[in-house]
């Protein structure tokens, strides 16, 4: 059978390699020339997925010749386009316009709104708007996003006026049809979901835990299958979900969704009619319950019985760490080899040379750590360890760097170590440098804290493999310090070792 796959990156390699493994003849459409699927597909078209016209015309011309029997996505947002496609050629998926309500966050909401669907109070927001009468009736805190994107870009949370109104115009920015939604901010812990839908019901396979980060902003730093909610609250989410899904009116394929089990139950973020990315679909969850979810995915967008349903979850666990940075250039990338680890896959976004900076969604990081097996405890520790011995170098003298680590005013990032430096203020400027050993001044109340950083290490930990690139010497009776352990609390490894690096040249 023959399948278009929309997309070619990372995320649908996965897809385009099952395709194949089933025996189809896949085709591929990626704007990007070069996209790193390119050379798994039969025939690559190297053109915007946000095309619908465009890919259409070519999926009907190829559908004349040959006969198209499908198209698929995962870890996209353009539902829309899949959809837009198969109903022009009455091939399997959902109509376009329920595609819409899953990919429109205001459609979205609107639907969950008029079908008793928890989900954040929200006004939709453009320029042509009085900002201040849009959300006269919502109080802060309030999330500001894209009515139009993924990937958390342009999403932060704010709590005043003056915050909104320059939030706003960066999340208008980020919209394809330069529209916003305001919403409520909700609490609680937050679980990605997919699901597929057979029969017009609503079967939830994937369901993960997710570490959200780094506020105002909303960075998954990492999710882990199983999730270690209770039986009572996880069939409550799946059953809002299920609700969200059919709100929607996605009757057929795929669905993905992002819930908060809030102070007041659950409570739908988002919904979309596609299986995840950020690693999930393709790899946790497959390495956890030795089950194909996006093979069933194809087959259904193939008009095919989901084979998913005559197999068993192995009941194993897999955890996804991520790794990030602070603002700069890679210098080096020191990465431990992953050959000799079992069970562990990492995924590297950056390489030397290239501008890094501190994270504000979720496609602003520096790579991924994948670990599996059949104890859930033993996977997380694993790929937080592995993550936290990772060393991305950063050239030194940088402005970026310099700022991020010494200049406070109007850092939104958090500090990497939870301390208030303002007893660090009786330290001079300075540390002593001799004969190529660093003298600073020793502060037992930071150096044997058990707090710990982003990649979850400790401060000793951190200092245990920066003696591998510096030797230090932590004295009583020396008054300097003070940048030493300013670029310690901000910027943790990398900052202290960014800042040697430059004082010793």
């Amino acid at each position: 059978m023959n399948i278009l796959i929309l997309g070619a990156g990372i995320m649908q390699i996965p897809g385009i390699k099952i395709a194949k493994e089933m025996g189809h003849f896949v085709l591929c459409a990626d704007g990007n020339s070069n996209a790193l699927g390119k050379s798994l597909c039969d025939i690559f078209y190297p053109v915007d997925i946000k095309d619908k016209e465009k890919l259409f015309e070519l999926a009907f011309k190829f559908h004349e010749k040959h006969t198209l029997h499908g198209v698929f996505t995962v870890g996209t947002d353009f539902s829309s386009t899949v959809a837009w496609i198969t109903e022009k050629l009455s091939l399997p998926g959902i109509s376009y316009q329920s595609a819409l309500n899953a990919t429109d966050k205001v459609r979205m909401r609107n639907c969950f709104k008029e079908n008793g669907v928890p989900s954040p109070d929200f006004v939709e927001y453009s320029n042509e708007m009085s900002l201040e009468k849009a959300i006269e009736h919502l109080k802060f805190p309030l999330v500001v996003k894209p009515a139009d994107n993924m990937g958390s870009r342009g999403v932060q949370k704010v709590n005043t006026y003056n915050e909104l109104e320059k939030e706003v115009v960066k999340s208008l920015e980020y919209s394809r049809t330069s529209r916003a939604v305001i919403e409520e901010f909700i609490d609680g812990d937050e679980f990605s979901l997919d699901a597929l839908i057979i029969d017009g019901e609503v079967k939830v396979f994937g369901f993960a835990d997710r570490e959200i980060t780094f506020p105002p902003y909303f960075v998954e730093m990492g999710h882990t299958i199983p999730s270690l909610i209770d039986e009572v609250k996880y069939k409550e989410i799946c059953d809002v979900f299920s609700k969200g899904v059919k709100a929607l009116g996605l009757n057929y394929g795929a669905a993905k969704g992002d819930v908060k089990y809030s102070s007041k139950g659950p409570v739908i973020g988002e919904i979309a009619a596609r299986l995840s990315g950020g690693y999930m679909s393709g790899w946790t969850y497959p390495f956890s319950s030795g089950r194909d979810l996006i093979k069933s995915g194809i087959e259904l967008a193939l008009g095919l019985k989901a084979s998913i349903l005559n197999s068993e979850d192995i009941g194993h666990s897999a955890a996804e760490r991520a790794f990030i940075s602070i603002p700069g250039i890679v210098e080096k990338l020191y990465l431990p080899p992953t050959d000799k680890i079992e069970n562990i896959e990492r995924f590297t976004t950056v390489k030397e040379g290239d501008r890094v900076i501190f994270p504000t969604n979720n496609v602003e990081k520096c790579g991924n750590i994948i670990c599996y097996g059949s104890d859930r405890d033993t996977v997380v520790k694993k790929a937080e360890k592995y993550a936290s011995e990772i060393v991305i170098r950063l050239k030194d003298n940088n402005w970026e760097t310099d700022q991020f680590l010494f200049n406070s005013k109007n850092k939104k990032a958090p500090k990497a170590f939870d301390f208030d430096i303002g007893f660090l203020n009786k330290l001079d400027e300075d540390i002593e440098f001799v004969d190529e050993v660093f003298y600073v001044k020793k502060i037992d109340k930071i150096i044997n804290s058990r707090k710990k950083d982003w990649q979850k290490r400790t401060v000793n930990q951190v200092l245990k493999i920066l003696s591998e690139y510096h030797k230090i010497e932590f004295v009583d009776d020396s008054n300097c310090g003070l940048d030493f352990y300013k670029a310690l609390i901000n910027g943790s490894l990398q900052g202290v070792l960014y800042y040697l690096d430059s004082v010793k040249d």
